[in-house]
């Protein structure tokens, strides 16, 4: 008789029991969320208090989602900083440097956006591999 089989025969015959520990092992590991998780391993509740501040907004003091580069030099959420120059007329200052800049001038920051991508799926991969 094939080994499989014989796995294939003891879990029918014992179904309700095998059904009744994966609801338990359900239960106990997917019904934490990935804050949960980060929770228990890390301390925190909050993704952005446990990040790197390079992968931080400096005016939000949150992950970049959409991280641009200033003139100056100077990284920025989009959202945050638009939002800034918008309140200065469209045309204003670097919060930092207090250069002048547009909102034409600003441009994608994609190595800071690879580097958040990056910090989020080594931290999935750190939560699962504690599970």
């Amino acid at each position: 008789m094939c080994v499989c089989s014989t796995l294939a025969e003891e879990y029918f015959s014992q179904r309700p029991m095998y059904d009744h520990h994966a609801r338990q092992k359900t239960a106990q590991f997917a019904s934490k969320s990935l804050d949960e998780k980060r929770t228990e391993l890390f301390g925190s509740t909050d993704l952005d208090d446990t990040a790197p501040d390079h992968l931080k907004c400096p005016l939000t003091l949150t992950l970049f989602i959409d991280p641009v580069l200033s003139p100056s030099g100077h990284t920025y959420e989009r959202s945050a900083i638009e939002k800034h120059l918008q309140q200065t007329g469209g045309s204003g200052r670097d919060p930092l440097t207090n250069m002048n800049f547009s909102l034409q001038e600003l441009v994608p920051n994609r190595a800071v956006k690879e580097a958040v991508e990056q910090y989020k799926k080594q931290l999935q991969h750190a939560t699962e591999w504690w599970q």
